[in-house]
């Protein structure tokens, strides 16, 4: 599947999903994805880093990023 489809095919589950949470800065840990049971993340544009993108591979964490503003574009993406 090439990336551009693989993308499509996240941005329709994360949109499906009954929790979903964006990736920003907060010291308030009961923000943190992971309480919440967050499987999949989606990356603000300039909020990406080679060391959160390996790290969310390495625990299994399905990512967008690279792409457009979710708060801008949101659902009609």
């Amino acid at each position: 599947m090439n990336t551009r489809a693989r993308t499509a095919g996240l941005i329709k589950e994360f949109f499906s999903s009954t929790n979903y949470a964006v990736v920003g800065a907060s010291t308030d840990s009961s923000k943190y994805g992971n309480k919440l049971g967050i499987s999949r993340i989606w990356l603000q544009p300039g909020a990406e880093n080679i060391e959160c993108l390996e790290y969310a591979n390495k625990v299994g964490l399905q990512i967008i990023s690279g792409g457009p503003c979710v708060l801008v574009n949101g659902i009609k993406l």
